[in-house]
């Protein structure tokens, strides 16, 4: 049975067939030309996946998608408030990826991934409709209760901007900064955390800010009454490449609408791995250094 394989500088490789779950080692750096990974067994238990200078992956089939914003369906662009599909077909943005260490600048994209949809374009606030804003580094909420109606899915949103950090010209500040962000959400009631890191990141221009808007499909496992915690959090090793700066959360109350991809399905069905009872982290990497942002003003007190 095939326990390793090294495909390194395999430059016509585009898609990688499935793998049999006992594989151990993946060597596939430098297929410059790879979009897709059909499955990778044993991910953050057993295997040693190498994905460095892959610049075209975007696609490992139910972890996660990465796709121009107007590909995914009308369902999926309005949950996220976004409207003006021709406009933001214009822009452009760099994306890192965390999982190859590359750095590439493309359209405006959407990011399915562990039940949660995202995408990062320009700009310096928080969208004026979400209902919960902050410029500290969690906010707190009770889940309202409304009659025939129950809370579903959340928006979270986050404003950043380059650090003014000097380098010396040994390090690259941005391929260097894996796994910058951090988002966890705690259900204080039910003692319940998620804990998520996209695979994409947004990389905003010098002197500009970006803004990350994901959308969280948490189906039944809040309820209301339920006291929620939504926290920024960052690497304290790596604590240097990007700097926060505002923050907002938007509840969502209604029926769930399902889009068409499986890595957007619901987030507590979408578990990467667990790190103990209740406690379930969405990221390619580890979370070992894991540390809350220092507070940007404001405070964490919950909000009925």
């Amino acid at each position: 049975m095939l326990k390793e394989l090294n495909l390194k500088n395999c430059k016509a490789l585009q898609l990688l067939p499935e793998l049999p779950m006992r594989s151990v080692s993946l060597e596939l750096s430098k297929c410059r030309s790879l979009e897709m990974i059909i499955n990778l067994p044993n991910l953050l238990k057993s295997l040693a996946l190498v994905t460095d200078e892959c610049d075209k992956l975007t696609e490992v089939q139910r972890l996660f998608k990465l796709e121009p914003i107007g590909n995914f369906d009308e369902v999926m662009i309005r949950n996220l408030g976004l409207s003006d599909l021709e406009f933001l077909r214009s822009i452009e943005v760099y994306l890192f990826n965390n999982m190859t260490r590359t750095i590439r600048k493309v359209p405006i994209q959407g990011l399915c991934e562990f039940g949660i949809f995202s995408t990062f374009l320009p700009g310096s606030e928080v969208p004026g409709w979400f209902s919960i804003k902050s410029l500290g580094s969690s906010i707190c909420f009770k889940v309202p209760s409304f009659p025939n109606f129950k809370f579903q899915r959340s928006n979270v949103c986050v404003v950043y901007a380059l650090s003014n950090r000097d380098y010396d010209d040994s390090h690259d500040p941005i391929t260097e900064c894996w796994n910058e962000f951090h988002i966890k959400v705690s259900n204080r009631t039910k003692d319940l955390k998620w804990t998520y890191s996209p695979t994409f990141l947004g990389v905003p221009d010098e002197g500009e800010d970006m803004v990350w808007l994901s959308h969280w499909n948490f189906g039944n496992v809040l309820e209301a009454g339920d006291e929620v915690d939504v926290s920024v959090f960052v690497d304290r090793f790596l604590w240097h490449c990007f700097k926060p700066k505002k923050f907002g959360i938007h509840v969502v109350f209604g029926e769930e609408e399902k889009g068409t991809y499986p890595s957007c399905q619901n987030v507590n069905n979408r578990v990467l791995y667990q790190a103990k009872t209740g406690w379930y982290h969405l990221l390619f990497g580890d979370s070992e250094g894991v540390a809350p942002l220092p507070p940007m003003n404001g405070n964490s007190d919950c909000r009925g």
